[in-house]
């Protein structure tokens, strides 16, 4: 029954939310050109693109002229991601002010407000007829120029609660994400993450903390825990904690939530075998933990609430792979061991921190062997 409360909450939330996420990485229409532009470089918007979404320098990215939008207060554009074939258009929305933006669509209402919320929430998110939707109540939202309503879908065995916005004047409802570009991607990050009572490497004082969103039969997170496991603990030793969140993807993967379950068994009955325990999986005994106790632990569930509250976390932060890590609340989602070191070293950098001692070219190469 508990796991499949977080198989129904899960599937709630991707009901809502998996559809409509993808809308940051559909394609933009283009819009007649309009000369007057928001209180925003172009620059800053690909530094908050940068940081938001984990996308690497070396990644080249474009914004689009600014043009006008239907809502007034507003302007529209999108980011080019990549170049030739491979580009990709994420189109977006900018306040004039430009202290609010939305990555995504403004979507027209029309009707009373909760019908057409209703109507187009379903419609973007491709919900099935046996899953009920109830639009809350409106309300001012944080965001200037915004009101905030919630939308509950419920199939008749599990309910789940998403917040949407609206323009103030109710025409658009917001398909995609907002965010408060006076806030750094980062800062939001360390705000949102708990460390308290966490499954965690390396000293808590440490100059630099990796928090990893994973998934046990992910193979590119096997891979990532053994680059930290014999290549950034060697390398930094107690200049780096690393703090490990469960995120199973239980959509693709039949084991991810009963491994994740175990692993906070682990960590509820002996916290020092967590470690080794993630990196043996299945072979509990040899990573010293009580094989009565943890039967026990898997048998009830026990440990539950602890995946649900680490994956709730990951989707307020936007995860939506595995691995996702944020260092020093800076996200890094490539799978190149470079990528870490890079973070890492910069990190410890804006710390007046220096890296250790151990040549990074040496590490370098070794973990792009593994990775091979």
């Amino acid at each position: 029954m508990k796991k499949a409360r977080l198989k129904a909450s899960m599937a709630g939330y991707g009901l809502i939310l998996m559809a409509i996420s993808a809308v940051v990485f559909s394609q933009a229409k283009k819009a007649a050109k309009d000369p007057a532009s928001p209180t925003v470089s172009t620059e800053r918007i690909i530094r908050y693109v940068r940081d938001k979404f984990g996308v690497s320098d070396n990644v080249v990215l474009t914004v689009d002229p600014f043009k006008s939008s239907p809502e007034s207060g507003l302007f529209s554009s999108a980011v080019e991601v990549g170049t030739g074939k491979d580009k990709k258009t994420n189109s977006f929305v900018v306040s004039k002010d430009g202290h609010t933006s939305i990555f995504g669509n403004l979507v027209p209402l029309s009707g009373t407000p909760a019908q057409a919320i209703e109507q187009q929430v379903r419609q973007s998110s491709k919900l099935p007829a046996n899953v009920g939707l109830t639009v809350g109540a409106l309300k001012a939202s944080k965001f200037p120029g915004f009101d905030e309503t919630t939308v509950t879908a419920n199939d008749g065995r599990q309910q789940q609660v998403q917040p949407f916005y609206i323009t103030h004047d109710h025409r658009f409802l917001v398909i995609g994400s907002i965010f408060d570009l006076d806030i750094p991607p980062h800062l939001q990050a360390l705000r949102t993450i708990s460390l308290t009572n966490q499954p965690s490497q390396g000293p808590a004082n440490a100059p630099v903390t990796i928090v990893e969103y994973a998934d046990l039969e992910c193979p590119t997170c096997a891979r990532l825990h053994q680059l930290i496991e014999e290549d950034l603990v060697p390398k930094y030793g107690n200049k780096i904690r690393v703090v490990f969140k469960d995120f199973p993807l239980y959509q693709i993967h039949d084991w991810a939530v009963n491994g994740a379950v175990a692993s906070q068994c682990v960590y509820e009955i002996n916290p020092g075998a967590f470690v080794n325990f993630r990196s043996l999986v299945f072979y509990a005994g040899e990573a010293g933990v009580d094989g009565a106790k943890l039967a026990g632990c898997l048998d009830t569930h026990a440990s539950l609430p602890r995946v649900e509250a680490s994956i709730q976390e990951g989707q307020s932060l936007n995860v939506n792979q595995t691995p996702s890590c944020f260092i020093n609340g800076r996200l890094v989602v490539a799978a190149n061991p470079d990528a870490y070191y890079q973070a890492i070293d910069q990190a410890l950098a804006a710390r007046g921190v220096g890296s250790s001692g151990a040549g990074q070219g040496s590490h370098t190469s070794k973990a792009r062997k593994k990775s091979q």
